[in-house]
């Protein structure tokens, strides 16, 4: 006797997909980011990818602006940061906020949690314990910056390794969470690791440096940058955006 226990799948007809009753689609960012998709950024070092990232999360949190996309209300945001100090944080949100930062900005840091605790968010304890404070707080967006340090990739080119941090992006879908996750490039330019993980998104945004222009960049701070889309799946006008934006720390408008 089998001691599999049984699954209950929902099964449907035509009739009743066609029938049943469900929400609207609703948009974080405006022709870009709906509540339920999972969306990467990637590209080399200094192509500013977390400040992309964050200066997506402030847009949606304060029903602003991020580049070419608006948010048309607020909403709850958890970024979850696994390399960089609070200092760093504090400063960096300051700099792209240019006032107080959001309170409903929630920020997870390895670098503020006590000494010996190490973030790896494809076990079911941290998951859970990141679910329970997605529902308690009302959160729309997860974002993590970056995968590589969010994550355990120990053997991250097999595809089963994959399979825990998948699963929780399937969860944060059904519960209309968006998800961001921050990554670096291969030398051949496609994004790190398995395949796999690519099938999974619906958006993937590409950042590389705009080498003709990055002259223009003063030793104070900032980047010149190049923004394209490999893969889009909601949105198909995505896949002939390509647009160069520049980075400047010292302007009261962080992109030009």
């Amino acid at each position: 006797m089998s001691n599999i226990a049984p699954i209950n799948f929902k099964y449907l007809n035509g009739q009743e997909l066609e029938n049943i009753e469900l929400p609207p689609i609703r948009y974080l960012l405006d022709g870009l980011l709906a509540e339920d998709d999972i969306m990467m950024v990637y590209g080399p070092g200094g192509t500013g990818k977390s400040w992309v990232s964050a200066t997506i999360a402030l847009a949606v949190t304060t029903g602003g602006r991020a580049f070419d996309w608006v948010a048309k209300s607020e909403s709850p945001v958890l970024y979850i940061d696994g390399e960089m100090t609070m200092k760093r944080l504090q400063q960096r949100f300051t700099q792209i906020s240019r006032g107080p930062i959001p309170k409903n900005l929630h920020l997870l840091s390895a670098h503020h949690q006590d000494f010996g605790v190490d973030m790896d968010i494809s076990t079911p304890q941290q998951q859970q314990n990141i679910l329970t404070f997605i529902r308690r707080n009302e959160i729309k967006l997860l974002i993590l910056d970056n995968l590589s340090c969010t994550v355990n990739l120990e053997g991250e080119n097999d595809a089963s390794s994959w399979a825990p941090t998948r699963s929780f992006l399937m969860q944060l879908k059904k519960l209309g969470v968006a998800s961001i996750l921050v990554h670096h490039p291969t030398k051949s330019g496609d994004p790190r690791g398995s395949s796999t993980r690519k099938d999974s998104l619906d958006l993937c945004m590409r950042l590389q440096p705009n080498k003709g222009e990055l002259e223009a960049v003063p030793e104070g701070g900032g980047a010149s940058i190049i923004m394209s889309f490999d893969k889009s799946r909601n949105e198909p006008n995505l896949m002939k955006f390509e647009k160069r934006w520049g980075l400047f720390l010292w302007t009261e408008a962080l992109w030009h």
